[in-house]
């Protein structure tokens, strides 16, 4: 992992002295979800009893000055959520545009960096190297690697910092449930990626194979067409444009299929989750009322939570 973090900010270049200023935004979203989730759980537990405030009520009303009056605690705290969501929404698009923009940056600049690189290479080292690999590795891999390793890496460290502050907050409210959705996703991620890494890694090799023999043999085939009809080869560059995106189709696809994989999963796990502390609840005897504001707020918190676990 030191390695590939390594490679990383090497490919970054100077790029990487943008990283603290990224970090910072990212820590300020982070806040603004937490002032949100910090919302939820009282909001609920005043609508669905506006008589009594659980414990996540009070503990909220002892850090801000809240209304003694139910009715009107109800309409201030519905204006304040809404007020933090929608700055919220303005500033995750904000960053996301950012992050993107940034990931498009990298691409650039690499591609930039390639062609120069190429173009000062020796003529014998050059002739050594099939013109497909310049072309595939400038076309495709730089989008990939700007698109899956820059963006999505960006993302992680985003809704990473957002996550660990959901999770404290989570922790401080309600330790049972927090620990119980920590233990069902820890062992879903955990299981994961023991169990597929090799495969993800594995088929990615041999889908970047496929793709440069099939660019090689559209290469080829097209420029060479005169000679290639001369001596009726056309079949040969056929069958190997054919067999290249054969191959990559098949293991992109199973790429694909183990990297999508992870969302139904969660999907699965937050139903558990929600089982199993609806359960627990039964069993300690307590009502089922007092459930409801930690529901609505685990429930939002984990919404917030899959785009972190799933990246």
């Amino acid at each position: 992992m030191h390695k590939y973090l390594h490679e990383i900010l090497t490919l970054l270049g100077r790029d990487k002295k943008r990283l603290p200023g990224l970090l910072l935004l990212f820590l300020v979203v982070s806040m603004l979800d937490l002032a949100g989730l910090g919302l939820i759980g009282p909001y609920i537990s005043i609508l669905s009893d506006p008589s009594i405030g659980d414990d996540i009520a009070y503990k909220v009303r002892n850090l801000v000055e809240l209304p003694t009056d139910a009715n009107q605690r109800m309409i201030l705290m519905g204006c304040i959520l809404l007020g933090i969501f929608s700055v919220k929404a303005v500033a995750a698009i904000w960053i996301n545009y950012i992050i993107i923009r940034f990931g498009l940056d990298q691409e650039i600049r690499l591609r930039k960096l390639l062609m120069r690189a190429y173009q000062s290479l020796d003529y014998n080292t050059f002739l050594n190297r099939n013109s497909a690999e310049y072309i595939f590795s400038t076309q495709t891999l730089v989008g990939r690697y700007a698109g899956t390793v820059v963006v999505n890496g960006m993302k992680l460290c985003s809704d990473g910092i957002v996550a660990m502050s959901i999770l404290c907050f989570l922790a401080w409210a309600n330790i049972f449930a927090f620990s119980l959705l920590v233990f069902l996703i820890g062992i879903l991620i955990f299981g994961y990626d023991r169990i597929f890494r090799k495969n993800i890694k594995y088929f990615g090799q041999q889908a970047n194979i496929a793709a440069e023999n099939m660019v090689q043999g559209i290469h080829e085939g097209i420029e060479g067409l005169k000679e290639i009809r001369i001596l009726g080869a056309e079949e040969y560059f056929y069958k190997q444009v054919s067999k290249g995106a054969e191959d990559n189709g098949t293991f992109h696809a199973r790429s694909q299929l183990v990297s999508t994989a992870p969302r139904y999963l969660l999907e699965l796990i937050l139903i558990v989750f929600v089982v199993i502390l609806v359960f627990s609840t039964f069993l300690v005897e307590q009502g089922l009322q007092s459930l409801i504001p930690t529901l609505a707020m685990f429930g939002v918190a984990s919404i917030r939570l899959l785009p972190a676990a799933n990246i």
